[in-house]
């Protein structure tokens, strides 16, 4: 494994952003991190969650023009889209986090004499999410934030022509008071890895 990934800017046609992919040590130790990672995060409230959430939203928001710009760097889109998907990607999280505490109340089941019956959702364990190059903030939200607000862990792995995007959402919540393994990125662009990953114990 551990094979060189590089971005190549299609404004520039030269490389920007190189990074190595994991050994095959390492690769295997990633999930039994997000694992152990996921025993330690699901005793966690849903409270302590959406204030880790709100507060990598306030870092996302100061640091919003860095993060536009680095995906005009990585896809070439003109830098006043980025800001706008930056900007669009913070709402829909703060809209998330407004329905929490209702998406995670016990649904009541079917009434049956001398049973309480409902459907509670808790976290299940760690959750691998692929996101593409366009549009990355926007769709990888949709995912990472539920995932975080359930207390599971999170493997990201990005599209290698915007691997930042993986980087600053990794680092933005450890920032906010995260523990740092509850979000990997796994840096890859060999298929077979990632199933390897989703047949991992």
């Amino acid at each position: 494994m551990a094979e060189k990934i590089t971005t190549i800017s299609p404004s520039t046609n030269k490389p920007i952003v190189e990074r190595n992919g994991p050994t095959d040590a390492e690769f295997q130790q990633i999930p039994k991190t997000a694992h152990q990672a996921f025993l330690k995060y699901r005793q966690t409230s849903l409270a302590d969650r959406k204030q880790i959430v709100a507060k990598a939203l306030q870092n996302i928001t100061a640091r919003q023009d860095e993060l536009a710009r680095e995906i005009t760097e990585q896809m070439g889109r003109p830098i006043g889209y980025p800001l706008k998907e930056v900007n669009t990607a913070v709402s829909r999280c703060e809209y998330l986090l407004k329905i929490a505490d209702k998406a995670f109340e016990d649904t009541p089941g079917e009434p049956q004499e001398g049973f309480n019956r409902y459907v509670r959702k808790v976290p299940l364990g760690p959750v691998l999410i692929l996101f593409p190059w366009n549009y990355p903030y926007l769709t990888l939200v949709n995912s990472l934030i539920p995932a975080l607000l359930s207390g599971n862990s999170v493997i990201l792995k990005p599209s290698p022509q915007t691997p930042l995007i993986a980087e600053r959402m990794q680092e933005v919540p450890v920032q906010a008071g995260l523990d740092k393994d509850v979000i990997q990125v796994l840096r890859c662009g060999d298929f077979s890895e990632i199933e390897q990953l989703v047949q991992a114990p």
